[in-house]
């Protein structure tokens, strides 16, 4: 059979293309040019033009003509968000941070959403396919360093690509963090300005998590300035308890129990998530512990974050979660565009809620004068 005149011009022309004579941004003949060099009908010139339009090579402008598309660089509208974990039962991610995304992309950008389900495998998978079918990524990495040979590689390619929340070691991308750091120094020095002596530190212990890190080298930091001891009353619980809530409770019951029942019993407690502050309080309630008459909590409401039983009992560490969405967001839709970004750590100050403590301590005294 026959091949139709149309492919073999948009054949012709597609070779011509894919061989480098043609290259990205050139202008093609006009469809009367084509006709009359091919001696063709119009129609015919118009057919194959369309054709290379509708294989994606060309694109077809008013005023200008057809010129070739950088097809390595063609939009597709849509961003990649990757996401080390969804727990819908804990709202994460969270609608604020999604806002924030959304409302700065607006109508430009549809959002891929990606579960890695905490896997450096798969996270590897979706960043190499997503950077294909995507403009953009943003990550929010398991933290796992094996990856950072894979972003250092979509980085070398030109790949946009922005990390929420955390950095893997050894990589210098765009990050946008929540700056739970300073906030802890200044709540630790607060605690220890009332005269707290003997303060206690419950995370979960993940090595390669970055942020963890840094709110606990911002504790030590803070009781070594105010000249206490930053070694002891430390407990790390594993990892796994994060998501076993039974297992969690009883873990920071027999913690709680011991550090508060000592010789030198602690008087305040810094939570590195909302979760942990739960289970302090629900171990304080067994232990008839008050408070924060008896005991003061700082506890950091990251993702997820959870609602307390009684939150104005607790120094809250509150991060800014649409601010943190749109700034992501703006700094992928830059590169995107191809703007001048400098790779960079962004730090979106937290907000530190204190507990009014004379308010307390009224009400603790009014409860205990009617019984």
């Amino acid at each position: 059979m026959r091949t139709p005149q149309w492919k073999v011009i948009a054949d012709e022309i597609l070779a011509q293309i894919e061989s480098g004579s043609l290259m990205p941004g050139q202008k093609l003949p006009g469809e009367e040019e084509i006709a009359h060099e091919w001696k063709v009908s119009r129609p015919t010139a118009h057919r194959a033009l369309s054709e290379l339009q509708r294989l994606g090579v060309v694109a077809r402008q008013r005023r200008w003509g057809t010129v070739v598309v950088d097809r390595e660089h063609q939009s597709t509208n849509m961003v990649a968000i990757i996401i080390d974990r969804f727990a819908r039962a804990v709202d994460f991610p969270q609608s604020d941070l999604i806002r924030g995304i959304q409302d700065t992309f607006g109508e430009t950008h549809s959002l891929v959403w990606c579960d890695s389900k905490n896997d450096p495998h798969r996270e590897a998978h979706f960043l190499r396919t997503m950077s294909k079918n995507t403009d953009g990524i943003i990550l929010y990495p398991t933290g796992d360093p094996q990856n950072t040979a894979v972003l250092k590689e979509l980085d070398a390619a030109g790949k946009p690509v922005v990390l929420l929340d955390r950095v893997p070691e050894g990589y210098q991308g765009t990050a946008i963090l929540s700056d739970d750091t300073e906030v802890t120094y200044r709540a630790i020095s607060m605690l220890a300005d009332r005269g707290h002596r003997n303060i206690a530190f419950f995370g979960f212990h993940k090595p390669n998590i970055s942020n963890v890190l840094e709110r606990y080298g911002a504790f030590e930091r803070a009781l070594k300035d105010k000249g206490l001891d930053a070694a002891k009353n430390i407990r790390w619980f594993g990892k796994e308890y994060e998501t076993e809530g039974d297992l969690q409770k009883v873990a920071v019951f027999d913690a709680l129990f011991s550090l508060t029942k000592s010789s030198e019993p602690v008087t305040a407690v810094y939570c590195i998530q909302d979760c942990l502050a739960t289970s302090v309080f629900d171990a304080c309630e067994r232990l008839d512990i008050e408070v924060p008459a008896n005991l003061e909590i700082v506890t950091v409401n990251e993702w997820p974050s959870l609602m307390l039983k009684r939150p104005w009992d607790a120094h809250r560490i509150v991060r800014r979660k649409y601010e943190i969405g749109v700034e992501a967001a703006q700094r992928l839709k830059a590169r995107i565009d191809r703007k001048a970004v400098q790779p960079e750590v962004v730090r979106i100050p937290a907000e530190l809620f204190v507990a009014d403590l004379n308010a307390m301590s009224q009400f603790y005294q009014m409860t205990s004068m009617d019984q």
